[in-house]
């Protein structure tokens, strides 16, 4: 804070009433008391009326005393209005009716403090400069505006000899916002014949004598983009520096797998630069951080599970004692799957502790028509052969009714065996699989050998499983 000397400067006349000149009566009534304090003691606002920082603007609406003015922001900074040229000198510039100026944004809590000076210009101060008084305030107030009146004279009480207001404005803060948008929200779910999903490996599978012994790794086509962008509202300004962590939580919102253990996590990719992300998630399933930089603007590549399912994606952003959470998802699915339903000719046979018996049986219209298309002439036949006389009938089990083991899950994807989430049951992720009760042994040999003249009739292919899983494999 500024402080004022006074040093009065030898004139050829004594200091009187300002109105009056040198060729006044040396009678003249002594000249008024003016409170001309060292230090200024101001007029005080307090910052707590919002609680949001506050702008202040100042404005001189008229002067009734012929002093120079100064006005000297006291508090929350040292300031003089009007500020000076060059800062030689404090008084070379005043401030005169309708002048304006914006002060702050100040902090919420924090105490506005201003005082007014009045400064002679008939009376110097050596060496130069003038000798200035610090003047008595007073105010009334209307919201958050405050009229402001100055009285040098300590005899008087007007507070009009300079008169400017301190209009207040709550100022909108900067606030942290992410933008976390996935290029698509839909995937299908992975169709390579062999997939371990925990270890995220999709490949086709190379059989020796009909066991399966290598896979060549295969492109995927369930990942997104990811762009994460954090910068600051309203001003729109990035936030370069902020500490980003993405997370996966994936869920099961039809309830197609009973099983949780182990359930996996998608992948994180930065395609930017690597060495924005932390090491001890690089490459870590469900996980990664990272360091924003540069315009604070990046994609980060997600791959899904490729289980079928809904992905929950969350991507926390954090800088300058500010933390915001980002949320989107991706559905990991296959749509327009149909249920399969039990009739007079089908009936449901595959039950486990991993997938229950409601969510086993989905397919695609054009397979579920063929499947009901197959048991019914299965079951004409069964009739038909009922109907002859023991001799003539066919040898082996021929039932009237056509056992459905296994087809796919609602939104299709991984249809895995004993909560292994891998690649048994491979062929049962696209709706178009189903395993019938077509036994191993020569018992079910004329059942098999209508079934594959029926199916291939319609359309399908059969996979011979019966003495390897106990069943026929129908594809279609």
């Amino acid at each position: 804070m500024r402080r004022f000397g006074i040093r009065m400067a030898i004139v050829a006349c004594p200091l009187v009433l300002w109105e009056q000149g040198c060729d006044q009566p040396t009678e003249a009534p002594p000249p008024p008391r003016f409170n001309h304090v060292a230090r200024a003691e101001g007029f005080t606002i307090p910052f707590d009326v919002t609680g949001r920082p506050m702008t202040v603007t100042l404005t001189v609406v008229r002067k009734n005393h012929p002093f120079n003015w100064v006005l000297e922001v006291v508090h929350p900074e040292e300031r003089k209005l009007p500020p000076e040229p060059n800062d030689d000198s404090f008084f070379d510039t005043f401030v005169t009716p309708g002048y304006q100026t914006q002060l702050g944004p100040y902090p919420q809590g924090a105490l506005f403090q201003i005082a007014a000076i009045g400064c002679n210009p008939d009376v110097p101060a050596a060496p130069g400069g003038f000798t200035c008084f610090n003047a008595r305030l007073n105010f009334s107030q209307s919201g958050l505006r405050y009229t402001v009146g100055a009285e040098l004279n300590d005899d008087q009480s007007a507070f009009d000899d300079l008169v400017f207001t301190l209009e207040l404005t709550p100022v909108e803060t900067d606030t942290l916002v992410v933008e976390f948008t996935p290029t698509r929200r839909e995937v299908t779910p992975v169709v390579a014949g062999c997939f371990n999903a925990q270890q995220h490996w999709a490949g086709r599978c190379i059989y020796t004598h009909g066991v399966l012994s290598d896979s060549i790794p295969v492109a995927r086509t369930d990942t997104i983009g990811l762009r994460v962008r954090a910068f600051f509202s309203p001003s729109g300004v990035p936030a370069p520096g902020a500490s980003v962590r993405i997370v996966a939580a994936p869920t099961d919102p039809i309830g197609a797998h009973q099983h949780f253990v182990n359930r996996p996590t998608g992948t994180f990719f930065l395609l930017d630069d690597r060495s924005l992300v932390d090491s001890s998630t690089a490459g870590v399933q469900g996980q990664l951080r990272l360091t924003l930089a540069g315009q604070a603007d990046t994609v980060v590549i997600y791959r899904t599970t490729g289980v079928a399912g809904i992905e929950q994606l969350f991507a926390q952003v954090s800088l300058g004692g500010q933390t915001k959470v980002g949320q989107d998802s991706v559905a990991v699915r296959i749509r327009s799957l149909t249920s399969m339903t039990e009739g007079s000719s089908v009936h449901l046979i595959g039950s486990d502790d991993f997938h229950p018996s409601s969510v086993r049986y989905s397919g695609t219209a054009r397979m579920v028509s063929a499947l009901r298309a197959l048991a019914d002439s299965l079951q004409v036949m069964a009739d038909s052969f009922a109907a002859l006389p023991p001799a003539l009938r066919p040898a082996g089990r021929f039932p009237r009714v056509l056992g459905l083991n296994d087809m796919s899950l609602p939104w299709g994807g991984l249809f895995d065996l004993g909560g292994s989430w891998h690649h048994p049951h491979k062929a049962h992720r696209m709706g178009r699989s189903a395993d019938i009760d077509v036994r191993r042994g020569t018992d079910d040999d004329n059942l098999a050998l209508a079934v594959f003249n029926i199916w291939q009739r319609l359309g399908g292919q059969v996979v011979n499983e019966r003495e390897a899983l106990n069943h026929v494999h129908l594809e279609f």
